[in-house]
């Protein structure tokens, strides 16, 4: 997000761009730019606004007072909504419905960018897309993409996950430097154990998860961008391996010669693998794909992911299970179809329970019958019980003090 304002500002000396994130820090503000940037981000009138798709949804659908008010400053825009792959799948209909309202009533060119485009004209609610591609890259262009090769482990079999522990060990001897992203935190602690376990200090291995706190998580990647600057430079004493979650598969830049994705859907695969040779440091790279024996399980809290395996593997025959390339558009659109028709109808409208009853946010929101002797004009949406329900996220959470760094002086000096 950084990033990506630094470079909006640079190409737009002129405009104001207002950002409007959890990471926007307000500290160092005097009383007066912090009234002006409180002012600016109940109003949204900046020319230029910077946020989250997590923002939008709450406008869209939220009981928030000031996302409502925020709603006419989407009227005559341009959104550009990036990885657009990550909206939640029970929101999909939710998100392409709205998308659709944007453009045809509030007159809003919408941008959708992302290296998975979903197939959201096959989802429930399908997205109405114009014919007009802003960017349109030919074969030729898409050969500056070609920066490492995929690799399905043991023709995609399942594989025990002592196995992936040992193969990470051995890849790291062989590259100099592996990523391997698993789908939980317990599957990551369990192989990075195991690593440590089995190390006789011929590797240096890191953990990484979004069980650790913002200051050890960000002490861990610049630990590994320093890894792999002395890498690059020929004066790394040992080879470097980052046992981690999918928490690294957006927004970090950093890149390794080989990386190990324990199967997911192809969006993750093709996150994952975007830190694999990352600005061609290597001439090639290499992704693994490896299917994780046994973790159903561990994945029962998480249908999402169970589905998005499902469908990747099936998208995967045997007769493509050699020369397999999740970054086709084949590939992905094949995968976003089978991915929909494993999720039901109910499921993309976002499911909830109200008095013991199961509704759905796009069944009340676009269930507007009424008695005959009811007034014409009268609304019969619940809005307010809706907006309640909905959540990008879940908001069962705890605000705790973690004791790492100097954070227990710093409440206690």
């Amino acid at each position: 997000m950084d990033q990506n304002a630094t470079l909006i500002r640079e190409y737009l000396p002129g405009e104001t761009v207002l950002e409007h994130h959890s990471d926007v820090v307000t500290d160092n503000m005097t009383q007066d730019e912090l009234s002006k940037y409180d002012i600016q981000k109940d109003r949204w009138t900046a020319p230029v606004i910077i946020t989250t798709l997590v923002r939008i949804l709450d406008i869209l659908f939220g009981a928030k007072t000031a996302d409502i008010t925020r709603m006419r400053a989407l009227c005559d825009s341009i959104i550009i909504f990036d990885e657009v792959q990550s909206v939640p799948a029970n929101m999909t209909s939710l998100f392409t419905g709205a998308l659709n309202f944007l453009n045809t009533i509030c007159h809003v060119d919408v941008i959708l960018s992302s290296a998975t485009p979903p197939s959201f004209d096959h989802s429930n609610w399908p997205l109405f897309i114009s014919g007009d591609r802003p960017v349109e890259l030919s074969e030729e262009d898409r050969k500056v993409f070609d920066r490492h090769t995929y690799h399905l482990y043991n023709d995609k079999k399942p594989v025990q996950i002592d196995n992936v522990s040992s193969f990470a060990k051995e890849t790291a001897m062989k590259y100099g430097s592996v990523m391997i992203v698993c789908n939980t935190k317990n599957e990551a602690r369990t192989i990075y154990h195991q690593i440590k376990e089995h190390n006789d200090g011929e590797v240096i291995v890191k953990h990484l998860s979004a069980g650790m706190c913002k200051a050890h998580r960000q002490d861990v990647i610049s630990y590994s961008i320093e890894q792999f600057a002395e890498i690059q430079k020929g004066y790394a004493d040992k080879p470097f391996i980052l046992v981690t979650t999918q928490i690294v598969e957006a927004g970090v830049d950093i890149s390794f010669r080989c990386v190990i994705r324990l199967m997911a859907g192809i969006e993750n695969a093709v996150q994952a693998a975007g830190r694999c040779n990352r600005g061609n440091e290597y001439g090639s790279g290499d992704v693994y794909i490896i299917n994780l024996d046994g973790e159903e399980k561990a994945l029962k809290h998480l249908p999402d992911i169970i589905n998005e395996k499902k469908a990747m593997s099936d998208s995967i025959s045997n007769e493509n299970v050699n020369d397999y390339n999740p970054e086709s558009d084949k590939a992905i659109r094949d995968y976003y179809i089978r991915l929909y028709r494993l999720q039901s109808i109910e499921y993309q409208l976002y499911p909830f329970e109200e008095n013991g009853m199961n509704y759905t946010i796009g069944g009340v929101l676009g269930n507007n019958q009424r008695r005959p002797d009811e007034d014409i004009f009268f609304m019969c949406q619940p809005f307010k019980t809706a907006a309640e329900k909905f959540s990008v996220f879940d908001s069962n959470s705890y605000t705790v003090v973690v004791p790492y760094g100097d954070s227990l002086e710093l409440i206690n000096p």
